[in-house]
C-alpha cells in the first residue's frame, strides 16, 4: 500500500490541505502544532476509525480561538492510495445535524452524522468498514505505519505471538530429544506440554507446603491434648482398706441392677399414672366449663322464649293494609284484620316451637355433660389412690437399693482403675497419633523435594528453549533483539515479550528516539516481508534521526521546523541522504532463518 494523495478538510484545525507524496517517501516541515501529526491522525481515521494514539473517540473539529468547535462545518479527510497495483480513493466525512422545529427561529444541534465513500460511491459503515477490513488487518497496518507501535503500543502477548509466528516455536519433543540432560522429562510429560507440567507441579507443591506447614500445628494441638501419665496401682493392692471378693461384687452389681431395673419399671407406671391423673382433672375443667356456657345458652332461649310468648296482635291502622300499605274499603276491612291476626298468631306459634326445640336440646346436650362431669370426678379418687400407690413403691425400692459400703468401695475402685485405663489409652492413641503425622511429615518433604527437582528439570528445559528461541527469533531481524522470558526472584522463568535494541538495551527505557525508530523500521521490514505487505510509514520528530535504517516501505518523516507555520512538503530522492541502501522485501525475508 502506498499514499498518493490526502486531503485534510476542516481537520483537526486544519481548514484545506492536500498532501501529495505520490507514493514516494517524502519529509513534511512545519512548526509544532502545524498539523504533521494531523497527517497520520487523518490517514488512520479513514481507515481504522482511530486516531496515531489509537483512540476512537478524539477531537478532530477545528476549533475556534475560545477552545470551542466552531458548528455547521463539514470535518473530512479524501485519500487516495495504491492498493495491490490498483488506486483506490476512500473519503470519510463527519457533519452535525441541525434542525429548525417548526416556529422556531433558529436551529438546533441534534447529533452527527459520518458518511462514507470508496471510489466516490456512497456507502453504509457496514459495507465500508468490510471493504477496508478486506484491504488490511487493523493491527498489522498499525504496525507497519508506526514504528514505536510494535514495542509500545501492542500487548506483549500478541507480540510474542507475532514473533512466534514469524519464526516458528520449538517442540518439546524437538528439544528433550537433542539435549541428554532432558531425557528424563520425556516420561515425566507423560504427553503433557510443559506449561502443563510445570503448572500441575507448583499446584501440586502448594498443596504439600500447606499441609506441611500444618502438621507442627497438629502435633502441637495433640501433645497439648493428651493427658498426663498416671501410675498404675499395684495387682490385688487393698481399697479403702476392704478387700472385695469378685463373686461378691458381682452378686452385689446384681441386686443393684435388678433393683435399677423395678425402679425403672416404677417410674414408667408413675409417669403413666400421674398423666391418667392429669387427664381426668383436665377433663373435669373443661365439662365445667362446657356446663357453665350450656347454662347461659339455656338461659338466653328462655328469655328469648318469654320475649315471643309475650307478644300480642295490634291493628294501628284499620284503613290500610298492613302487607301491601294500600286503602282498604270498609266493608273488608273486618276481614283484613282477621287475615293479619291469623297470619301474627301462626308465625308467633312457629317461633315458640323452634326456640322450644333449640332448648330442650341444649337441655339434652346439658344433662348428657353433667353426666359426663359426676362420671369424671367419681375417677378421680382411684386415680390420685394410684398415684400414691406408685409413689410408695418407689420410695421403698429407692431405700433399698442403696449401695452397700462394700459395693461403694468396689465402684470406686473400679471407677479408678477404669480411668486409668482411658487415660492410658488416650495417651497410647495421641502418641500413635502423633508418630502417624510425624511419618506424613517425612513423607510430604520427599515427595516435595522431588517436585523441586522435576521443577529444576522444566526449568532447565525453558532455559535450553529459551536460549534457542531468542537466538532463532533474534536471527529474523538486523537491529531489533527480543527477551522472550523473564527470571523470576525465586528462580521460575515466566513468558514476556520484550523489545531490545541491537545491543540489548530496552526499548522502552533504554533507547534514544534515533534508536527506537530504527529499532522500529527494521521490525517492520522483517515483518513487511513474512507477511508480504507494506504501507506508508509516518515517523513522527524525524529530525532527531540523522540515518534511517533501509526500507522499500514508503517512507513520510515529520519534521518539526521552527517559524515554519505553514506545512511543507518535500519529494526524496530515490536514495536520501538519511536512507542506507534500500532492502527488498525478498532480501529481509532471507534473513528470517533458525538464527543458529
Amino acid at each position: 500500500m502506498k499514499l498518493l494523495r490526502e486531503t485534510l478538510t476542516n481537520f483537526k484545525g486544519i481548514r484545506d490541505y492536500t498532501f501529495s507524496p505520490q507514493g514516494g517517501s517524502v519529509s513534511v516541515s512545519g512548526d509544532n502544532g502545524s498539523g504533521k501529526t494531523s497527517l497520520l491522525d487523518g490517514f488512520l481515521w479513514v481507515l481504522l476509525d482511530r486516531d496515531s494514539a489509537g483512540h476512537r473517540d478524539f477531537e478532530l473539529k477545528t476549533l475556534d480561538a475560545s477552545g470551542a468547535a466552531i458548528p455547521m462545518l463539514e470535518h473530512s479527510v479524501e485519500i487516495e492510495i495504491e492498493h495491490q497495483g490498483r488506486r483506490r480513493q476512500l473519503k470519510k466525512t463527519l457533519s452535525e445535524n441541525w434542525v429548525k422545529a417548526r416556529g422556531a427561529k433558529t436551529a438546533e444541534f441534534s447529533g452527527h452524522r459520518t458518511a462514507y465513500e470508496i471510489d466516490h460511491v456512497p456507502m453504509q459503515k457496514k459495507e465500508y468498514d468490510a471493504a477496508i477490513a478486506a484491504m488490511c488487518d487493523e493491527t498489522l497496518l498499525r504496525i507497519l505505519t508506526d514504528p514505536l507501535f510494535f514495542a509500545t503500543k501492542l500487548p506483549w502477548q500478541q507480540r510474542r505471538r507475532i514473533l512466534l509466528e514469524l519464526c516458528g516455536d520449538l517442540g518439546d519433543e524437538e528439544l528433550i530429544g537433542g539435549d541428554e540432560r532432558l531425557s528424563e522429562l520425556t516420561e515425566l510429560l507423560a504427553g503433557r506440554s510443559i506449561e502443563d507440567f510445570r503448572r500441575q507441579l507448583a499446584a501440586r507443591k502448594t498443596l504439600l507446603n500447606s499441609e506441611l506447614k500444618a502438621i507442627p500445628v497438629r502435633v502441637d494441638e495433640v501433645s497439648r491434648a493428651m493427658p498426663a501419665a498416671v501410675e498404675v496401682e499395684a495387682e490385688n493392692e487393698p481399697e479403702n482398706g476392704t478387700e472385695v471378693e469378685a463373686t461378691q461384687l458381682a452378686r452385689l452389681q446384681a441386686e443393684a441392677d435388678a433393683h435399677r431395673a423395678a425402679l425403672a419399671q416404677l417410674m414408667q407406671r408413675r409417669q403413666q399414672a400421674s398423666a391418667d391423673l392429669a387427664t381426668s382433672q383436665r377433663r373435669q375443667r373443661e365439662l365445667q366449663d362446657t356446663l357453665e356456657r350450656l347454662a347461659t345458652r339455656l338461659a338466653e332461649k328462655r328469655a328469648e322464649w318469654n320475649r315471643q310468648n309475650s307478644r300480642v296482635f295490634s291493628w294501628d291502622n284499620p284503613a290500610v293494609c298492613p302487607s301491601c300499605g294500600q286503602a282498604i274499603p270498609t266493608e273488608l276491612a273486618a276481614a283484613s284484620r282477621q287475615k293479619a291476626e291469623a297470619r301474627f298468631a301462626a308465625e308467633q306459634e312457629k317461633q315458640l316451637q323452634r326456640l322450644t326445640a333449640e332448648g330442650q336440646a341444649l337441655l339434652a346436650k346439658q344433662q348428657e355433660q353433667q353426666q359426663q362431669l359426676q362420671s369424671t370426678i367419681a375417677s378421680l379418687p382411684t386415680l390420685e389412690a394410684a398415684v400414691g400407690e406408685v409413689e410408695a413403691e418407689i420410695a421403698r425400692l429407692q431405700m433399698a437399693a442403696t449401695d452397700s459400703d462394700d459395693l461403694a468401695a468396689a465402684r470406686q475402685a473400679a471407677a479408678r482403675q477404669a480411668r486409668r485405663e482411658a487415660v492410658a489409652a488416650q495417651r497410647r492413641q495421641a502418641e500413635a497419633r502423633i508418630a502417624e503425622l510425624r511419618r506424613r511429615e517425612q513423607s510430604l518433604a520427599e515427595e516435595y523435594a522431588e517436585l523441586e527437582r522435576q521443577q529444576f528439570l522444566g526449568e532447565e528445559f525453558l532455559r535450553v528453549k529459551v536460549a534457542r528461541l531468542e537466538a532463532r527469533i533474534n536471527g529474523c531481524f538486523r537491529l531489533a533483539r527480543f527477551r522472550l522470558f523473564e527470571q523470576q526472584v525465586n528462580g521460575a522463568l515466566c513468558e514476556v515479550c520484550e523489545v531490545l535494541g541491537s545491543d540489548r538495551v530496552p526499548f522502552n527505557s533504554g533507547l534514544n528516539h534515533a534508536a527506537q525508530i530504527n529499532t522500529g523500521l527494521d521490525i517492520i521490514n522483517t515483518l513487511s516481508a513474512h507477511y508480504g505487505v507494506t504501507a506508508p510509514v509516518f515517523i513522527d520528530n524525524a529530525e532527531a534521526v540523522t540515518k534511517l535504517t533501509a526500507t522499500s516501505a514508503q517512507l513520510i518523516r515529520l519534521l518539526v521546523s521552527e517559524g515554519e507555520q505553514q506545512l511543507a512538503m518535500r519529494q526524496e530522492m530515490a536514495q536520501a541522504p538519511w536512507q542506507a541502501e534500500k532492502v527488498q522485501p525478498a532480501e529481509a525475508a532471507a534473513v528470517a532463518g533458525p538464527g543458529f
